[in-house]
């Protein structure tokens, strides 16, 4: 499977960007290393993700769809934009 990660939807915290600098890392080794962010993953069916969202916001978490698994090779795909 394929997961495609759609890195605009949640904001990177700027330590990321700090450690990439000083470090002189690619921003895919960055992503491969880090998780830029992306405290906890929920991978949940498609035309379950409207409800997975409302109860995780009514539990005051801050949640958003960042991606989608897909049929294809095994990889991570990440996409800057829309």
């Amino acid at each position: 499977l394929t997961s495609r990660l759609h890195t605009h939807r949640w904001t990177v915290p700027p330590v990321f960007a700090a450690l990439q600098e000083l470090g002189q890392i690619a921003r895919d080794e960055m992503f491969l290393a880090f998780n830029m962010g992306l405290g906890f993953l929920l991978v949940v069916p498609q035309e379950s993700a409207e409800q997975a969202l409302a109860l995780l916001v009514e539990a005051g978490e801050a949640a958003v769809v960042v991606g989608e698994i897909e049929e294809g090779a095994e990889r991570v795909v990440l996409e800057s934009s829309e």
